[in-house]
């Protein structure tokens, strides 16, 4: 039996086992998804290596810079075919090079990287955006699908503590650390995931879920070569422009298992209408997953209930933990038994399972060590095969973060950063313990504010479905809440306007003769931006008991998100107290401030 020591060697294996079945795919609107099989993949990775193994040192740092697809998946296999570490990255964005060029520099200094991987479109495409940045223009850059020989490959020889990819983590500061991922951890971390989900080579996946971030990569790429299943993908933006494609792809593949962030779940009872419901065929689905941000009963109940009569059971959900320093996954619940919640602090708490991985999870005081009982919250610390070997080129931050005792001496674990408490063995996860906000005394988890607005507004026309984020800051020696809200920048008709023919409703796009923020046309009452911040002040102090110190309407799409879509509260916040972008503010409210009027925005 061939030993598995490496991706490579899981890829080798499902190509010999079944060469002929499908394993990625890509969701194409018109019907005709491009697939591709284990033997065409295992071939691409071979003639790909082949070339990289000339080009480049075993061990060199290779950035993949691609969009979606399977010119991805082919190159960060290929690099473990050719012994290199891959470094995923997002690819610049010519509209948006303020955001997206700092971080990409940021990486590639960060991680000595010496060439870039790409497609040979994306490298004409790029030349220009490249000649601005000299950390970028003066790499090695190489067309993952430029002509090669499989034949001429040659196994590298790599073992399982040998790295695999640097992971960098998507934080709040431009500043990202690369998690430093063994061929090892990925392998027991797909063992575990495999046998918390039970999945088989009869399982069937979708997602849309970034490539480039832990949840994306792991569990929708490595995850079907490891088990041997196909894989469904759509793009992150097929599914934000339209959330009902991911409805769709799962009733035309009949997946078994399919998962995101809870805010997609959100997004799908926000933007699903009832006559779109007819054509879902949610049956198949036994294992929904939800983790990366804190999972709520009332989004997993909104959920259940909408599409209940397409299929889906309350039995599917999968609440569970982990993080890129733990390869992926941590904790999950027991499959085919939903989810469970307990009361804490005053809040309802979704429990997301127990340890999955080899290891110990512990709940520990983050400054003394001191290990909590079951129902006090602490800091969440685990240690296993899956952590990662720790941050690249970062030795104190490594010692922190990977390197932490308990108070009895038991080590050492890794220091997740989230809090949370254990209750019959089950971990329940409260929020990070960075962006916990003390005011006035009181404990305020963001997420439970931003749960307050998003109940308030729910259904409103002018509210972006998941546009809240709560934040504080210290003023005057006092510690004071702020809330940002996304508003959606048109959503009435112009008078006399009528709509342009020949187009079903959901795909006529944006209509360009619309009147921003006038609401006359909608449902529900008019209110304009000075009232919406008044009725967010309004409900935060009447469920939380606190006043707002500001609060800020933004343009849709102005709220800074991570590659897996987290938002980045601690980034904004700097934003807006400091010198926030006019283009992004349309009002604002803080104590003791003129107030910015109104504006209309093109």
């Amino acid at each position: 039996m061939q030993r598995i020591r490496t991706i490579a060697d899981a890829l080798r294996l499902s190509a010999g086992v079944h060469p002929h079945r499908r394993v990625f795919g890509m969701w194409s609107d018109r019907g005709e998804d491009r697939w591709i099989t284990f033997s065409q993949l295992d071939e691409t990775c071979r003639a790909a290596a082949a070339r990289l193994a000339v080009q480049l040192d075993r061990g060199a740092r290779v950035l993949l810079v691609f969009p979606p697809g399977i010119e991805f998946m082919s190159a960060f296999f290929a690099c473990a075919y050719a012994g290199l570490i891959a470094v995923p990255a997002y690819p610049p964005e010519p509209a948006r090079l303020e955001r997206t060029l700092p971080r990409l520099r940021a990486i590639v200094t960060d991680a000595g990287a010496c060439a870039v991987l790409t497609t040979r479109a994306l490298i004409d495409k790029l030349a220009p955006v490249a000649g601005l940045v000299p950390e970028i223009a003066g790499l090695s850059w190489i067309a993952i699908d430029d002509p090669g020989d499989a034949s001429a490959w040659r196994d590298p020889g790599l073992e399982p503590d040998d790295v695999a990819f640097l992971q960098y983590t998507s934080g709040s500061t431009g500043d990202p650390k690369g998690v430093v991922v063994s061929h090892g951890n990925l392998l027991r971390n797909a063992e575990a995931t495999s046998r918390a989900y039970r999945l088989s080579s009869d399982t069937r996946m979708v997602s849309w879920l970034p490539p480039y971030h832990d949840m994306g990569l792991i569990g929708s790429i490595v995850q079907p070569i490891y088990t041997g299943f196909p894989c469904l993908h759509l793009t992150p933006a097929q599914f934000l422009a339209r959330p009902l494609r991911w409805l769709e792809a799962i009733t035309a593949e009949r997946a078994t298992v399919s998962g995101a962030p809870n805010f997609a779940y959100d997004l799908c009872v926000h933007k699903v209408r009832e006559e779109q419901k007819d054509s879902l065929d949610l049956s198949a689905w036994q294992t929904a997953y939800v983790a990366a941000e804190t999972v709520r009963t009332d989004t997993l109940n909104r959920f259940s209930e909408a599409f209940a009569r397409c299929g889906f059971s309350q039995s599917s959900w999968y609440p569970c933990y982990g993080l890129a320093e733990a390869t992926l996954m941590v904790t999950g619940v027991e499959q085919g038994t939903g989810f469970r919640h307990r009361s804490c602090e005053g809040r309802v708490v979704v429990g997301v399972g127990c340890l999955v991985t080899d290891g110990e999870l512990v709940i520990v005081d983050p400054d003394t060590g001191q290990r909590r009982l079951d129902g006090e919250v602490g800091e969440i610390w685990v240690r296993s095969s899956s952590v990662a070997l720790g941050y690249w080129n970062r030795p104190g931050e490594t010692a922190a973060a990977f390197g932490a005792c308990t108070a009895d001496g038991a080590g050492p674990f890794l220091r997740t950063g989230d809090l949370g408490f254990l209750c019959e063995g089950e971990l329940h996860v409260t929020g990070r313990r960075k962006e916990l906000m003390i005011v006035r005394g009181k404990n305020l988890y963001p997420t439970d504010v931003e749960s307050t607005i998003d109940s308030m507004v729910r259904g409103a026309p002018y509210y972006r479905a998941g546009g809240a984020v709560a934040f504080s800051r210290e003023l005057a020696g006092e510690e004071r809440l702020f809330i940002a809200v996304e508003i959606e920048r048109r959503t009435a008709e112009r008078r006399g306007a009528a709509p342009r023919p020949g187009l079903a409703p959901e795909r006529r796009g944006p209509d360009r003769r619309r009147r921003p923020f006038d609401y006359r046309g909608a449902s529900g009452p008019a209110l304009s931006l000075p009232e919406i911040a008044r009725s967010v002040r309004a409900a935060v102090a009447s469920e939380h008991g606190i006043d707002p110190f500001g609060v800020f309407l933004l343009r849709a799409g102005a709220v800074p998100k991570t590659s897996s879509g987290k938002k980045q509260r601690i980034a904004l916040g700097a934003s807006l107290l400091g010198d926030p972008s006019p283009r992004d503010v349309l009002y604002s409210w803080v104590a003791g401030r003129p107030n910015r009027p109104m504006r209309e925005v093109a």
